[in-house]
């Protein structure tokens, strides 16, 4: 049996960006991303039925120990962002989200980062479990499936494949006859 994991549920925010978070250019600053990508995981987590201060009041602690951000395009004051955070896996001793940022329907800046669960009292690594983890699991959509699945798969998906590639020729072979009578003047194919 194989398991099949895609990504559900997001959660999705708008940022309004404020006076202060811009630069002397008038860009929002860079580091004011990853105060955007808190809000987006509080926002996540909530929408999940579940608070940061849930977590810390079972112990938990969880610091961010991987970001990285995209920035494609600019940000300024006053720009509605949408921001939309996705988890990534399902949660064990660290939970991952990614992020975008969209401005007028563009995308406009990505985001990773990597959280890891540690005990309160001592700072060790410690296993997510209980709520947290099963209301995660609605993110994802898992199917078992068969090795005779995998196959009726891999036929589809070769048969479709194939298809494409006789339309393709097909196409080629078109193409190549209008040449020969002279009907798309020169034309250079391959050199």
């Amino acid at each position: 049996m194989g398991h099949i994991l895609s990504k559900l549920i997001s959660f999705k925010t708008t940022i309004t960006a404020r006076y202060s978070e811009t630069d002397s250019m008038s860009y929002v600053h860079h580091s004011n991303y990853l105060k955007y990508y808190e809000i987006g995981r509080l926002g996540w987590l909530k929408n999940l039925g579940f608070s940061y201060r849930k977590l810390e009041e079972e112990d938990f602690i969880l610091p961010v120990i991987r970001a990285n951000t995209i920035f494609r395009k600019p940000a300024f004051f006053e720009d509605e962002l949408i921001l939309e955070t996705s988890l990534l896996k399902l949660p064990s001793y660290s939970i991952e989200f990614e992020y975008k940022i969209f401005k007028n329907n563009e995308l406009i800046n990505e985001g990773y980062t990597k959280l890891v669960f540690l005990n309160k009292k001592n700072n060790k690594p410690i296993r997510v479990g209980g709520f947290l983890y099963q209301r995660s699991q609605r993110c994802f959509k898992v199917r078992l499936i068969s090795s005779s699945h995998y196959q009726l798969y891999y036929y589809q998906f070769f048969s479709n494949l194939r298809r494409h590639f006789i339309q393709f020729f097909d196409q080629v072979k078109v193409f190549t006859e209008m040449l020969g009578r002279g009907g798309l003047g020169p034309v250079v194919l391959f050199t």
